[in-house]
């Protein structure tokens, strides 16, 4: 009798592995080499995106400082948000709104305002919704001067998901926020000497050591 079980349980096992390595090679096929996005995917997506940019005055073209404010606080009730990346420099992001703008996010408002502090730094605001028709004006002003400057510079960033308003009140939907500021060591044009691989080597800070996407209704770097 207990033969008889062992004879049973025994095919049982066999299919059971054999299930799992056809899935794992099917796994293996999908995996992409080259900068894959995030395991698990995310069925949700941002209803809206803001970056915001911390940079020289200077680096600016005269279209947008003539947007110039004065520096403004978030309201004390304001909830923060939930952080998604954490605080990186030497990132390159060349392609980020490209990205955005692949994924049917469209700029909607661009603000510059005064840093609180330094009167040589300004703090801009590029605001992109989900699903918005693309405004020429707008794209002109702020994604096509930002989209530059972007790619000219290297910068520290971190990102939050955070809670969206409409009509002053919270909704299940969130919004990305990106944080970036012009990373100086990156953009000094040093190289510096660091370990890699059990031995010292030159590494260079005029080229990104990860560059930042959008892919799969998240931030990603790669």
């Amino acid at each position: 009798m207990s033969a008889a079980k062992k004879k049973i349980v025994k095919p049982k096992k066999v299919a059971n592995k054999t299930k799992k390595v056809a899935v794992s090679k099917a796994a293996k096929q999908l995996k992409v080499p080259v900068a894959p996005l995030p395991k698990k995917p995310v069925m949700a997506t941002f209803k809206s995106v803001i970056i915001r940019t911390l940079v020289p005055k200077n680096l600016l073209p005269k279209s947008l400082l003539k947007l110039l404010k004065e520096a403004f606080k978030a309201p004390s009730t304001a909830k923060g948000g939930k952080m998604i990346m954490k605080s990186e420099g030497g990132l390159g992001a060349a392609k980020l709104l490209g990205d955005l703008s692949s994924c049917k996010y469209a700029v909607t408002d661009v603000t510059v305002v005064k840093h609180f502090s330094d009167p040589n730094k300004v703090v801009v605001y590029l605001y992109l919704d989900l699903g918005t028709k693309p405004n020429k004006k707008l794209d002109d002003l702020g994604g096509i001067v930002m989209k530059d400057l972007f790619a000219r510079k290297l910068w520290r960033a971190e990102a939050y998901s955070n809670p969206f308003f409409k009509n002053g009140k919270e909704t299940s939907d969130c919004a990305l926020s990106i944080n970036m500021i012009v990373d100086t060591l990156f953009n000094s044009g040093k190289t510096i000497m660091m370990q890699k691989g059990g031995r010292t080597v030159p590494i260079s800070l005029s080229t990104p050591w990860k560059c930042m996407r959008f892919g799969n209704g998240r931030i990603v770097l790669v």
